[in-house]
């Protein structure tokens, strides 16, 4: 302790020295924890990006480039479907560019104007039409359709003008009626289809404003809510095969795009003829009862034989039921949504 005592500074230096070296020592051993725990967390997260490696690996390059090629052939494929659902031709373009009239006043002349027009053309051709029909549209025979039923209504106007057009240049002997899908005001609920009035003789009102509508089954309709807006037609028509081979040729050359749902056929006979028939028969077998039977010359060939076709033309009533297709435009902010 003397000797200490003896040398102040040397004993104060050697002090500091010491103090400096245990805070050198403590400081290290901190600062080693620091770094141990540091490699622990490198080590455990680069196990879980090891894991997540494994379970989803990162696409390649190939890969990208794979997947926007399939992109944009999907796209082409789409903007195809898109350019062939719009229809192509004259007829197409005027359904798609037509503006409807502004108000129930010009609708309904626009509407009055389509039913002479229909006439007509059906005069032209020789089609049988009902006394005073309105081809589909007996609701506005004294007033238009409301303002906001406007736009359906003169897409139905002219989707119905391509119809009768077509059916009339297929020469059919009658036109039995027309019948649409009701128009629904946007955002309304739709109507049920009421039972069609009938007449005072129990037959059905073929003028009813009723009439103008009927439902299609919904199993059948290719209308989805958002996506594809549909409209309906009933077209019923009287004549022989060719006219409705011809009329479905026509539609499906896609002019429009109309799809056919459904075809019925029903047998018409014309009592005339059975009436003409039977008297024909009655006489026959009244004949042979008084005279007996007579034998044709060795050769011959009976002149009914002779006349009968190999296959009898058949009149019938055709009922087609046909839905025309309509995408629903998006806005754009809609189609950045779904991006």
């Amino acid at each position: 302790m003397a000797r200490l005592k003896s040398h102040p500074v040397f004993t104060i230096t050697v002090s500091l020295l010491l103090a400096v070296a245990l805070g050198a020592a403590v400081l290290l051993y901190l600062t080693l924890g620091k770094v141990s725990t540091a490699e622990r967390e490198v080590k455990q997260k680069s196990q879980a990006l090891d894991a997540y490696t494994q379970r989803n690996p990162f696409p390649s390059e190939e890969n990208v480039a794979a997947a926007k090629a399939d992109l944009a052939r999907s796209k082409e494929l789409l903007a195809t479907m898109q350019a062939a659902l719009k229809g192509r031709g004259e007829f197409a373009e005027r359904v798609r560019t037509s503006r409807h009239p502004d108000d129930s006043t010009k609708a309904y002349f626009d509407l009055a104007g389509f039913v002479e027009s229909m006439r007509t053309a059906a005069e032209a051709a020789e089609v049988a039409i009902p006394a005073g029909t309105r081809f589909g549209f007996q609701t506005y025979v004294s007033t238009g359709p409301d303002r906001d039923l406007i736009p359906q209504v003169h897409r139905q106007r002219l989707l119905a003008e391509y119809l009768l057009t077509t059916l009339f240049e297929a020469k059919p002997q009658e036109l039995v009626s027309l019948q649409r899908n009701r128009p629904v005001a946007p955002g309304a609920a739709p109507v049920a289809q009421p039972v069609a009035q009938r007449g005072a003789s129990g037959g059905t009102n073929a003028n009813s404003p009723e009439n103008d509508f009927f439902a299609i089954d919904p199993r059948m309709t290719a209308a989805v809510p958002g996506f594809v807006e549909t409209t309906g037609f009933k077209i019923s028509f009287i004549g022989y095969s060719d006219s409705l081979r011809d009329f479905l040729n026509e539609i499906a050359k896609f002019e429009l795009p109309l799809v056919v749902r459904s075809v019925e056929v029903e047998p018409v006979v014309n009592k005339a003829e059975t009436s003409n028939r039977r008297s024909q028969s009655s006489a026959a077998s009244s004949l042979s009862a008084l005279f007996g039977g007579t034998t044709p010359a060795a050769g011959a060939t009976p002149a009914a034989e002779e006349a009968k076709p190999i296959v009898d033309q058949v009149r019938s009533k055709f009922t087609v039921t046909i839905e025309y297709i309509n995408l629903v435009e998006k806005s754009a902010d809609e189609n950045q949504e779904n991006s």
